[in-house]
């Protein structure tokens, strides 16, 4: 079997043996090296990705709550409060100014990336364009329409960063809290506000009323305990996040009870509707207040841990370099030491052998090691005593 790699060193010096040698065992280590440093490599390349798509995704995550804080300001001037239409102007400033900023904050240029947002972009111009213009149901169909091109949009960032695949469960149920659950919340605690609003706007309630307003209620209900089991999981697996996760969670169940006592002493058991549409916007903020607080918790706890991995990784990386670095220089110290070691043994050896058959019998071949050479040089010292007591005994 090993014949051939016999025959190959048999007809090389040391020098060629040690270079043959180091130069396979060198090729091999630089190759594992290479493919272990390109996986940390794309997996480092990978949170990056997640990093920069989680600072794209809270972008438009403020842009949604611009968007909702218009609905309810756009709503009330078309039932008549003269006074929302400066806020309404305001807001909608704000959010051109949030798509602007979130655009920058766009993960590459990928086509995918660029046609969605081509989508927003026109979706955007066609809300300016008929907003002024539209009555009340109408200003509900063109914040939906919108308000779901902009969750597209996050979902899409998502996808393209990678955040959708993390193997990890804690960031994989934060994501998922941040671009699944959370929205849809959202959304029913600002129909709510909506619905209780335009009730105290027109001073009037109706069967259809109470009953839309129980069915929101008992959705945000239905969405924060969608919330609360994602938090658990996330909780378990990062007992660090534990505390605040909770906390919000219970603050946003405290405003959705405020609420539901707003809308049943105030609006719905109640002979007469007279409670401020600026006063029902203000003790119904709570729950909206209380998530915008969660939801930046969850933002900052995603990008913590993000962090937190591709810092690991880079150390891990830069470790893993100075060891392979330490061990290969030892290794070539090691290797070099041998080399001159078997150098000098074998040249001590063929002095030796020289001046032994000069007839230098008395001479004593000592290598200076204890390896193979020692003994061959301890069988050339047994011969030359025996050569010397065969002449000593001609003589």
């Amino acid at each position: 079997l090993f014949a051939p790699a016999v025959t190959l060193m048999n007809r090389m010096r040391f020098a060629a043996r040690f270079l043959a040698i180091g130069a396979a065992g060198g090729l091999l280590i630089a190759g594992l090296l290479f493919q272990f440093l390109q996986t940390l490599g794309e997996r480092q390349s990978s949170t990056v990705r997640e990093i920069s798509g989680i600072r794209h995704v809270a972008a438009l995550r403020e842009v949604s709550q611009l968007l909702d804080r218009h609905l309810l300001a756009a709503s009330l001037y078309s039932l008549g409060d003269a006074a929302a239409e400066k806020e309404a102007v305001e807001l909608r400033k704000q959010v051109d100014t949030a798509l602007s900023a979130a655009r920058k904050a766009a993960v590459g240029d990928t086509p995918t990336l660029e046609d969605s947002w081509q989508s927003v972009d026109k979706e955007w111009r066609l809300f300016n364009s008929v907003i002024g213009a539209s009555s009340t149901p109408e200003i509900r169909e063109l914040h939906q329409r919108f308000g779901d091109q902009i969750a597209a949009q996050a979902r899409v960032t998502a996808d393209e960063a990678g955040l959708t695949m993390d193997p990890q469960v804690d960031t994989h149920y934060l994501y998922d809290t941040l671009v699944n659950r959370l929205p849809q919340l959202f959304e029913a605690i600002v129909q709510i506000r909506l619905k209780a609003s335009g009730i105290a706007a027109v001073q009037m309630i109706d069967a259809a009323d109470i009953g839309r307003l129980e069915r929101l209620t008992a959705d945000a209900i239905s969405q924060l305990a969608r919330i609360r089991e994602n938090t658990d999981k996330v909780a378990r697996a990062a007992p660090e996040h534990k505390e605040s996760l909770e906390k919000g969670i219970a603050e946003i169940q405290k405003g959705i009870d405020q609420i539901r006592r707003l809308v049943d002493n105030r609006l719905v058991n109640t002979a007469d509707i007279t409670v401020p549409v600026d006063e029902v916007l203000q003790k119904s903020d709570a729950p909206r207040a209380a998530a915008a607080n969660l939801e930046a918790g969850i933002i900052k706890a995603l990008s913590e841990r993000l962090d937190e991995r591709a810092s690991t990784l880079n150390s891990q990386r830069l470790r893993n370099i100075a060891l392979v670095l330490v061990g290969l220089a030892i290794a070539g110290y090691l290797s070099m030491g041998s080399y001159l070691s078997l150098q000098q043994s074998a040249a001590r050896l063929m002095e030796g052998g020289r001046r032994l058959a000069d007839g230098e019998l008395g001479h004593c071949i000592d290598v200076g090691t204890r390896d193979e050479f020692a003994d061959i040089a301890e069988s050339f010292n047994r011969m030359a005593a025996s050569f010397r007591e065969v002449i000593n005994t001609l003589r």
